[in-house]
């Protein structure tokens, strides 16, 4: 287990070749023209990284609220549909006990502030590119909120929300344990 921050992979200090799963961790991540400098999701240096990674059989994991809807270059929204496998999106405002469902569970996300963690209250619906699939459903909207690839060069795993806003521990530790299962086969 490592944490890199995303200049050092985007520069090449971090080598992705070296780790089974990279797990990219995007929050509430996005470029939103307020603040003092642009700070988007992704940028053409992370997709190359990642799909760099990708041509030597790498495994991702990729979460965040704004992850689609962020995407304002064609290089990036190009990753999304032939790296990620994500073709479409749509963005879907939480109400107040939104769950994801799938994989025979249901998952509830936080969705109002606490002291414990950060709300999301808008996430990205994510269209699955065949052969990609739906994973998980935003409950009530019968929209994706997570898309599988299980490709035999790379597996991806692309989530609309924050992975770490699921709001209990067994869940998420569940959740992992179903994705790290699926990233890992052979």
């Amino acid at each position: 287990f490592a944490s890199a921050s995303r200049s050092a992979v985007e520069s090449g200090a971090v080598l992705l070749n070296e780790y089974d799963v990279v797990d990219l961790i995007l929050g509430l991540q996005k470029n939103d023209g307020y603040s003092t400098r642009a700070y988007p999701t992704l940028t053409s240096a992370m997709c190359d990284a990642l799909r760099e990674y990708t041509r030597f059989h790498g495994r991702l994991l990729v979460s965040g609220a704004y992850l689609a809807r962020d995407q304002r270059t064609s290089e990036t929204v190009d990753f999304l549909l032939h790296t990620l496998k994500v073709k479409a999106y749509a963005p879907l405002t939480l109400s107040d006990g939104a769950q994801t469902i799938g994989m025979n569970s249901t998952f509830a996300l936080n969705t109002t502030l606490n002291d414990i963690h950060y709300p999301v209250r808008q996430v990205d619906c994510l269209e699955p590119e065949v052969p990609a699939f739906s994973t998980l459903l935003f409950s009530g909207s019968e929209m994706s909120a997570a898309v599988a690839y299980p490709g035999s060069d790379y597996k991806a795993i692309t989530l609309g929300f924050p992975f770490e806003c699921l709001r209990y521990a067994s869940g998420r530790e569940r959740m992992m344990g179903a994705f790290l299962k699926f990233l890992l086969s052979k």
